[in-house]
């Protein structure tokens, strides 16, 4: 197997989900300096003085546009401290440049706008020395400070008398993501950014289209549920494709830290193959590795086909012996298996590395059924407890004398996921160690288990969503 498909995110989690580099470690990338800028309102104003929580400005929504017209931002949102009688803003980054402020508007907890910046021809204009548009500079590496004249806004006020269309705010709630996108150049052996285009898909619906730059750039995205999956699928001419998903809390994690993804040229899903069982009458590996397992007392039986012969039989004792062909495996890696439990009350092992007589530690990896749930989980070699493996279980539980095509997907340490007939489980992590560990005994197919196997595959990779899907379909 590869040593792995990088997928780094540069935050720290206190749920030890994400393995982690610094700022420092992604290539530099050119071109855009960003300074930025803070907004005050004028504290000599006798109109700023506040008098009760419904006049106190909590934020404030701004437009600015360049020099060509186009706005860069479209009534924004600005956290406000005050000070004093009067506010200032948190600095809003921007690249280096000249900039126009087009509308400013100062509102409460609850939105509602109580200081405007009136616009230039709007029937209070005439109240401020300096109406808007307002310019404003922004110089790389530089804090600028932009004074601007407001109006309290009265209650029941037309937003039309300082020059707005309106002073009604519906504000959704949004996540800002920063992704960093890197591929090797083989002329310099090293991993640079690259730029491509992204599809974002919430529950495999697309969401969003669109491109990214050779640079950290900034993704925004609405606010979702906890459980709700984000997948990236991203492709860059000459790099290669890689969808990854996240559920979204796994995202707010990394909220302001950026996702670093590395690409790989595109292969097939068959060179990924490390071995394949069909289970059509034998235990051999049609991947083309040669790597043939032994059946040990294991029954032929009728797969989901209802074809004789097609798949295995196991009735808790027996199991097919594939040899150590997964020693020192190495993140990442994905199985992918058609299963038929009979009873929920085994602790079934549909596969498992490094099952030997050693009964005093938890080693390699595996894939199970016990309770009626699927878990997977792998063991660091150091003993057995809670701290010496690391799993997760689906929250479902899944009924006996049915066929499902579980795939487990082992990314990285702590990031795990189980798929079953093609869609991602929720499930919830059992235990706490890091790393697989190896004590060079078999890998078995169905030991302890009680039911039908069949199509037992290894990749020397993680799966993509498609992929996934694919097999489910294609084995249906």
């Amino acid at each position: 197997m590869k040593m792995w498909t990088k997928v780094t995110f540069l935050s720290i989690s206190i749920l030890g989900f994400f393995t982690l580099l610094s700022c420092d470690e992604i290539p530099s990338q050119s071109s855009e300096k960003n300074g930025s800028v803070k907004f005050a309102f004028n504290g000599s104003s006798a109109q700023l003085s506040k008098t009760g929580a419904d006049s106190v400005a909590k934020k404030l929504y701004i437009t600015l546009r360049d020099l060509t017209g186009k706005e860069v931002l479209k009534l924004q949102s600005v956290d406000l401290v005050s000070f004093g009688n009067g506010y200032v803003s948190l600095p809003v980054s921007l690249p280096e440049g000249s900039y126009e402020l087009t509308e400013f508007l100062a509102v409460t907890a609850d939105n509602k706008t109580i200081f405007a910046a009136p616009l230039t021809g709007s029937p209070k204009a005439y109240l401020v020395e300096k109406p808007l548009p307002l310019g404003i500079s922004v110089v790389a590496d530089q804090v600028a400070s932009l004074d601007v004249e407001v109006l309290r806004v009265q209650n029941g006020e037309p937003s039309s008398e300082f020059g707005y269309v309106s002073f009604t705010f519906n504000e959704k709630k949004t996540l800002d993501l920063k992704l960093a996108v890197l591929a090797l150049n083989n002329e310099s052996g090293k991993f640079e950014l690259v730029s491509g285009n992204l599809t974002l898909k919430v529950n495999s619906k697309t969401y969003l289209s669109t491109q990214f730059e050779a640079k950290t750039n900034t993704l925004t995205i609405n606010q979702f549920q906890d459980d709700d999956v984000i997948s990236f699928e991203l492709t860059s001419e000459n790099h290669g494709s890689k969808t990854i998903e996240f559920l979204y809390f796994e995202l707010k994690l990394m909220a302001g830290n950026p996702i670093v993804i590395t690409l790989t040229p595109n292969q097939s899903i068959d060179t990924k193959l490390l071995a394949f069982y069909p289970l059509d009458g034998n235990a051999n590996d049609i991947s083309g590795n040669q790597l043939n397992g032994t059946v040990i007392g294991a029954q032929k039986t009728s797969d989901r086909f209802n074809q004789a012969d097609h798949a295995y039989y196991f009735d808790g004792n027996n199991s097919i012996d594939l040899g150590n062909i997964l020693n020192d495996t190495h993140f990442p890696f994905s199985v992918s298996v058609w299963v038929r439990p009979e009873t929920e009350q085994m602790i079934g092992r549909i596969f498992h590395t490094d099952f030997g007589l050693n009964q005093d530690a938890y080693y390699g990896f595996g894939v199970f059924y016990r309770d009626g749930n699927f878990d997977i989980s792998t063991g660091t070699g150091t003993g057995s407890g809670y701290q010496n493996r690391f799993g997760i279980k689906t929250i479902s539980t899944y009924p006996v004398q049915n066929w499902y095509h579980i795939t487990a997907v082992f990314a990285a340490e702590f990031t795990y996921k189980i798929y079953v007939n093609g869609v991602l489980a929720q499930s919830f992590g059992d235990g706490s160690g890091i790393n697989v560990a190896h004590n060079f005994d078999s890998a078995v197919i169905g030991a302890k288990f009680i039911g039908a196997i069949d199509d037992v595959r290894i990749f020397d990779n993680v799966l993509s969503e498609k992929e996934i899907s694919s097999l489910y379909s294609d084995g249906q």
